[in-house]
């Protein structure tokens, strides 16, 4: 199982054995229904045995579950602000960014710049909201959108005594999994920034450290186990509203409601803006699952199953 951790819109995934031109926030498209996240309210004083009981039938259906409200540990109010993050990474120590919204927008390229330089560039956005609205909006034009996103926790070491990553990552006897942590990523970014719809191949904890996040996922179905895991080519893709199987070295590539691998995106990551569906080129996205769809605040973690399609979007701060 895997973990993330968000804060500031700041997330850490923890996955078990994953000019700033603004946007106004999206909803997703009215003629998609859409279903709520079963989620349990955990106390701060709740123990790692109360959650896990809370989190093991879920894991075992293999269905999304919200903890909310949990202890996730100083974290949630230390890295509420910047100048502490910046203290305690240090403002030379090199980081990974997104340029743009979402990464399947930025032609693969995460350029690294100084941690310093990245908070000074989330001061000027916090800046711009202090300031009156014509400011603000000379401020948004000339910024890019930027995300030090899927950042190896291990790599800010400072941090992570900060973060109550729940013991039942990697210890089995909690029976919720093999209790074998792959990873600890960290996500940090404004409103606005997008991780767009994709899968990933383990369980993960998404643990929300500050603001908010909005949530949108697709259960897994019988159709994704028909990908190849390689993108697929350009002009495969499918026309009308009819599948076109296509071969590449004599194996056919079955093209499914996500569309996933086309228009140069990677294997596990789908072609379509859930947010706002083109179905006249994507007309397979008709016949996608019922989407389930919560908002996390501080102190919550969303349990996201392996291969269950999500969509990420961070919202304002509370």
């Amino acid at each position: 199982m895997g973990h993330v951790i968000n804060a500031r819109r700041f997330s850490c995934w923890n996955t078990f054995s994953r000019g700033m031109r603004s946007r106004s926030v999206s909803n997703i498209s009215e003629r998609i229904k859409r279903q709520p996240v079963t989620q349990t309210i955990l106390s701060s004083t709740s123990s790692e045995s109360e959650m896990a009981d809370a989190l093991r039938p879920c894991f075992t259906l293999q269905t999304p579950i919200i903890l909310r409200s949990g202890s996730l540990g100083a974290c949630i109010e230390r890295w509420r602000s910047l100048n502490y993050l910046k203290m305690a990474v240090g403002e030379t120590t090199m980081c990974e960014v997104e340029i743009g919204e979402g990464y399947n927008n930025t032609n693969g390229m995460r350029p690294e710049i100084p941690f310093g330089a990245y908070i000074e560039y989330l001061e000027q956005i916090q800046l711009s909201k202090t300031s009156n609205q014509q400011e603000n909006q000379n401020v948004n034009q000339n910024l890019d959108l930027v995300y030090l996103a899927q950042n190896d926790l291990n790599h800010f070491s400072t941090l992570i005594d900060d973060v109550s990553i729940p013991k039942l990552c990697s210890d089995s006897s909690f029976k919720v999994g093999e209790g074998k942590a792959y990873n600890n990523m960290l996500w940090l970014g404004p409103s606005g920034t997008v991780s767009p719809l994709h899968y990933d191949p383990l369980d993960n904890l998404l643990m929300q450290i500050v603001g908010e996040k909005r949530v949108i996922l697709y259960p897994r179905t019988v159709e994704d186990t028909l990908l190849f895991p390689k993108p697929l080519e350009r002009a495969q893709k499918v026309e009308g509203n009819n599948k076109e199987d296509k071969e590449e070295n004599g194996k056919p590539h079955i093209m499914n409601w996500h569309y996933a691998g086309s228009d140069g995106n990677q294997y596990n990551t789908s072609a379509v803006n859930v947010e706002d569906p083109d179905y006249e080129k994507y007309p397979l996205f008709e016949h996608a699952p019922t989407p389930y769809e919560c908002t996390i605040s501080p102190g919550d973690i969303l349990y996201i199953p392996k291969k269950w399609w999500h969509h990420v979007r961070s919202m304002e701060s509370v």
